[in-house]
């Protein structure tokens, strides 16, 4: 690659960062291309002929959001050995996130789930491919907890997930309200309480 296409792609690359950063910022639906225009430097020219539409840069920045934001997060339960434990530790983690100017933005994923209209298919599509892989994650660990006797051998691993996936989008959109922060680490330490509530006691060897 040349110097040129390099720089190029830097630059494309940046435009990509500042207008995910401003969906997340803003909303799908209440950014305009104008907005994007200035928050990026691009023309609008430039803008349509990379991504074909305002649809199309949203959906690029969505994979952006995933890569930087989602697959860091959800890490901790991405081992195939993952179970109860990572679980809390993926919420607990939020208890610092919240603090920070992005976490007060909420997850731009679930921002945009609650927002997205049937008309926008194809993202609505995304972001329910993002939404289950992340139920899968909890799934996949809660499935290991019953089997290690972590939690009743009755428990369901599929209402135990999706209670888990609701539980994000819930504390999300209340991060991203005006609620006082301590409401909000009160709503994660609420999900932490659920999550030590179902937890089994340690299985005593037999002698």
């Amino acid at each position: 690659m040349s110097t040129r296409d390099q720089r190029d792609s830097e630059n494309a690359g940046d435009r990509l960062q500042r207008a995910m950063e401003l969906f997340w910022r803003q909303g799908y639906y209440d950014t305009s291309v104008s907005d994007l225009v200035a928050e990026t430097g691009a023309n609008r020219q430039g803008l349509y002929g990379e991504y074909g539409s305002k649809q199309g840069l949203f959906r690029a920045s969505l994979r952006v959001y995933g890569r930087e934001v989602t697959d860091r997060t959800t890490a901790v339960m991405a081992g195939a050995d993952a179970s109860l434990a990572e679980i809390r530790a993926f919420f607990a983690q939020f208890l610092e996130i919240i603090e920070t100017p992005r976490g007060q933005m909420g997850c731009l994923v679930c921002n945009t789930a609650t927002e997205i209209s049937e008309q926008d298919a194809e993202i609505a599509a995304d972001v329910a491919g993002v939404l289950a892989s992340q139920r899968g994650l909890f799934r996949a660990a809660l499935v290991n907890a019953r089997d290690r006797g972590e939690i009743a051998a009755t428990a369901d691993p599929d209402i135990l997930a999706d209670h888990c996936v609701g539980s994000l989008m819930g504390f999300m959109g209340y991060a991203r309200s005006p609620a006082p922060r301590e409401a909000v680490r009160n709503h994660v330490k609420g999900i932490l309480g659920f999550l030590d509530g179902i937890a089994q006691p340690p299985r005593q060897n037999q002698t």
